[in-house]
């Protein structure tokens, strides 16, 4: 995995993350490899957040959680808002796109991603990643982030394995 130079799209960019589409309509362009994502934002604002969270509630879980939450995780000066991993990148991607509009499908990871009010905005770009390493060039990813940051992307809610 190469270190990445900054957390910009050009950056990610340059680290090899392709694509640069809106979530729902980025699955048939999306390879059936393994492979990270990252869910993206070009704007740089305060966070504004619905009351209710619009995504698919999956085995019956509702995805809203409190704004105290939402706010706590918010970083203004971070475009990167999700890193995610899958064997399967396009199965992945569309799941995401899916559950972004309201299917109850299996993608509650990054499940905060939209109760952003401007959710409708954000760009997925993905890499291919040996199959055995997508997960851990997720991970090494995150840890990047947090290592710039302090604290990991905004919807990566999960404690990284290392």
């Amino acid at each position: 995995m190469p270190e990445l130079s900054g957390f910009e799209r050009k950056d990610l960019e340059t680290a090899g993350f392709v694509g640069w589409t809106a979530v729902q309509e980025a699955a048939s362009d999306v390879p059936d490899t393994p492979g990270v994502y990252v869910v993206y934002s070009d704007r740089r604002r305060a966070g504004e957040f619905l009351a209710t969270n619009p995504a698919g509630w999956h085995k019956g879980q509702d995805p809203t959680v409190p704004s105290a939450l939402l706010e706590e995780r918010w970083i203004a000066d971070a475009g990167v808002l999700y890193f995610g991993s899958a064997p399967d990148l396009r199965k992945r991607i569309t799941r995401l796109g899916q559950f972004s509009a309201g299917e109850p499908v299996a993608h509650y990871g990054g499940r905060i991603l939209w109760q952003v009010s401007f959710s409708a905005e954000f760009l997925v770009a993905w890499k291919e990643a040996d199959d055995d390493d997508h997960a851990s060039e997720k991970r090494g990813y995150v840890r990047q982030f947090k290592s710039t940051f302090g604290r990991q992307p905004f919807a990566n809610i999960q404690r990284p394995k290392s």
